[in-house]
């Protein structure tokens, strides 16, 4: 009993155990997918917004160089400040051309590379053959069912006679009668088939459920019903039914519907 709360114990640590390890390589997976986004798709965000600052100070040199031709109409300050600014949107261009390639590029995932067929280890090329052994079976299995179906269809077609057909049937009562058949019968080589008639005893009484003929609430061939057949042949008395006489003179119980609770209760003293 000892050993088997062991091993029982042992078993849920165990799966303990499988489960935390399956927890974290997720948690480990999830992790090295946002890192992998991070990568991709950050520093493209960072260098779009590294590029706001050149184009600020691109404006502002740009406002600086228009000041100052307006100002002086000379050649002096506002030219380094064009410079200056051109030189600003010049690395504005450059670095959201660098963000938006980065944002166009692909994840990358660690999902395991496919191997192939030669490179399989034993237990994964077994279960592959097992598999496709299981598949072969299957396939087979449900072309032989259709096969067995369409023969079943075929032969019962070939068997059932058609509808109305003519037929002998032969009865141990009756010699040969022809009829019409209007269901789907087997016949034997000479198309004839035994069946069981049933009919009356030679004491005019039913074998399948007993008693007389007029019993039953039929016509004979003369109209009458089984009414009048009774009134004419009274049935006899049935021993095994008992009718039970009553005596008026023999003593019985009375029976009184008047309360007598009061009297009671005088008698026990309420």
């Amino acid at each position: 009993m000892q050993e088997e709360r062991k091993s029982l114990g042992g078993a849920l640590v165990e799966v303990f155990d499988a489960g935390v390890t399956l927890v974290k390589s997720e948690i480990r997976a999830l992790l090295r997918q946002v890192t992998n986004v991070i990568k991709a798709k950050g520093v493209g965000v960072v260098l779009l917004l590294a590029s706001v600052g050149p184009l600020l100070m691109g404006l502002v040199f740009l406002i600086l160089a228009v000041f100052y031709l307006l100002m002086r109409l000379g050649l002096g300050a506002w030219v380094a400040a064009l410079i200056i600014a051109l030189l600003g949107f010049i690395l504005t261009g450059v670095l959201v051309m660098l963000g938006l390639r980065r944002l166009s590029a692909e994840i990358p995932h660690d999902e395991p590379e496919r191997r192939r067929p030669d490179q399989l280890t034993e237990d994964e090329r077994l279960e592959a053959e097992y598999q496709a052994e299981q598949a072969a079976q299957a396939r087979a299995s449900a072309s032989s069912a259709n096969s067995l179906s369409s023969a079943n269809s075929a032969s019962s077609a070939s068997v059932r006679p058609a509808t109305g057909t003519t037929a002998a049937v032969a009865g141990s009562a009756a010699g040969r009668v022809e009829g019409t058949v209007t269901f789907p019968m087997p016949l034997t080589e000479d198309r004839t088939e035994t069946l069981p008639v049933y009919g009356t005893n030679p004491d005019n009484s039913q074998p399948a459920h007993g008693g007389s003929v007029d019993d039953f609430q039929v016509f004979n061939e003369g109209g009458d019903s089984a009414e009048h057949q009774q009134r004419r042949h009274p049935k006899k008395h049935d021993p095994n039914i008992q009718h039970p006489v009553v005596l008026k003179d023999q003593p019985g119980i009375d029976v009184s519907t008047k309360p007598t609770f009061q009297e009671d209760m005088k008698k026990e003293g309420y």
